[in-house]
């Protein structure tokens, strides 16, 4: 005689088998080891290059820039532009172009307002790792906002 007996497994029966299958495959395969973060990201001073020196009101310049780190580097930021009067006038975030995890070269293209006055307008960022730790508000460069002078008809 055969018999047709079912077998019943209960809930905190597969939960700990679901959980001896996660803690054997990350003993089987560790996860990478995070490093200590000790040190707080910098923005390389003197790396801020400019696509140009001069700009019209309305223009665009990029600017790109370094920043480094002892282990992770960076969450999203972006770059501002401030007047000469020390006023921010735009900002424009900054997008990843090269480099490792520990050394970024970030690019920003901002846009002069149109109507902006005249002068030396100075462009500067600040950014944070991974950890929450964070830049200074550094200085990456200085363009010229010059309004054309009109062609003459």
């Amino acid at each position: 005689m055969i018999s047709n007996r079912r077998k019943q497994i209960s809930f905190s029966t597969i939960l700990a088998l679901l959980f001896g299958v996660l803690v054997g495959i990350n003993v089987i395969v560790p996860q990478k080891a995070f490093a200590v973060d000790t040190e707080n990201p910098v923005i390389v001073i003197g790396s801020g290059v400019l696509s140009a020196s001069t700009v019209a009101p309305g223009g665009s310049v990029s600017i790109t820039y370094r920043v480094t780190d002892d282990t992770g580097c960076c969450n999203p930021h972006d770059a501002y532009m401030y007047n000469s009067a020390g006023t921010w006038v735009t900002r424009s975030a900054a997008s990843k172009i090269s480099g490792t995890d520990t050394d970024v070269t970030y690019r920003a293209t901002l846009v002069v307002p149109a109507g902006s006055a005249d002068g030396a307008y100075v462009i500067k960022s600040q950014t944070t790792d991974f950890a929450g730790k964070y830049t200074h508000l550094q200085e990456l460069g200085t363009v010229s906002v010059v309004t054309p002078t009109p062609t003459p008809t």
